[in-house]
């Protein structure tokens, strides 16, 4: 992976949760409350909350993978995460906003090794295996499509009744 294909992917990252932040702006605390009646379905407001501590984990895998590469990581059960500290009382736009804050801050730490050897960053998920910087990067760049699609169906969902 060359200089400019390693700023591209971290511009990537930087920039994944526009879509969602241009979605959610705007919303009423009914909308962000709003869960449908679908079995383990969460409100937008903890999708909102559980980026930013998705990004937090992210914040530490990826200045782990520089400081200490092969270093183990721990996996975090994100439903015990959302029920025990109870995500729906947490304001979601505020964390949405502090995730884009903490991705513009790993940026700037992969900014920090653009001459490095992207492969030698790594740490070992003990699910995943060995990951290194750029697959990190790839991983969370994929983050916000994913609950993207979730947010959007409860939008409609809460609209339509």
């Amino acid at each position: 992976m060359d200089r400019n294909e390693k700023e591209a992917l971290i511009v990537r990252y930087e920039t994944a949760f526009e879509p969602i932040r241009h979605l959610v702006k705007d919303l009423s605390a009914k909308e962000l409350s709003f869960q449908p009646d679908l079995p383990e379905a969460w409100s937008i407001n903890e999708h909102l909350v559980h980026l930013l501590e998705a990004d937090l984990i992210c914040w530490y895998r990826i200045r782990a993978s520089i400081a200490e590469p092969g270093v183990t990581i721990p996996v975090w059960n994100q439903e015990a995460w959302r029920s025990r500290l109870r995500y729906g009382d947490l304001d979601g736009i505020g964390c949405l906003a502090e995730a884009e804050r903490v991705r513009a801050l790993i940026g700037r730490t992969c900014r920090g090794a653009l001459d490095g050897d992207w492969s030698e960053f790594h740490v070992i998920h003990p699910e995943r295996g060995r990951m290194d910087l750029a697959q990190l990067l790839e991983l969370y760049c994929g983050h916000g499509a994913f609950h993207l699609k979730y947010v959007e169906r409860n939008l409609a969902a809460c609209r339509a009744r």
